[in-house]
């Protein structure tokens, strides 16, 4: 009979540990992952996209989309004002074209453009092929957003032009 070596116990009492912490960690991140109560509710669209632009920002966009999706509803899209209508579908657009999969980002970005036909991405925070994407989007559907500009003008289809006038007074450093 030989007792064991201290060596060896350490090390599978190691394993063991490493073990039973990446199976913990496997059973946590898919319930964290899931849509829970800390998620506001769908009467509170202001919040509910303030959480989903939190996610964005982390890069969890299967998780904004989640949170999104119940709010673009034929039910629920009505309720949302303009500014918010707007955030929804760029979250939602940009989730999905930032997972590659561009066929479903197409429909919010239309529906994007449907509200505000001269919408632009910033450059500067999303990337240049997603912007270039939604340029396509409008380019290809420029007739339609055509009508739509046209009717919110009133149906002139002409916008208003206003000119601004500005005074500038320069004094003389000597009399200041």
């Amino acid at each position: 009979f030989q007792p064991p070596r201290p060596g060896i116990e350490r090390g599978v009492l190691r394993q063991l540990l490493i073990y039973a912490l990446l199976v913990g960690f496997a059973y946590a991140a898919p319930a964290s992952a899931q849509e829970g109560s800390d998620v506001p509710p769908l009467s509170a669209p202001g919040e509910r996209l303030g959480y989903a632009e939190n996610w964005w920002e982390y890069g969890a966009y299967e998780r904004v989309i989640s949170i999104i999706t119940p709010m673009v509803t034929a039910e629920n899209v009505g309720s949302l004002d303009r500014e918010e209508a707007v955030r929804a579908y760029v979250l939602l657009g940009s989730s999905y074209f930032l997972l590659d999969r561009r066929s479903e980002a197409h429909a919010p970005f239309y529906a994007l453009l449907t509200i505000d036909p001269d919408y632009g991405l910033d450059p500067f925070i999303y990337p240049a092929d997603m912007v270039g994407y939604v340029e396509d989007i409008a380019e290809f559907y420029q007739e339609e957003l055509d009508v739509i500009r046209s009717e919110r003008r009133g149906g002139t289809g002409v916008s208003e032009l206003v000119y601004v006038e500005r005074r500038i007074e320069e004094r003389s450093l000597f009399v200041s």
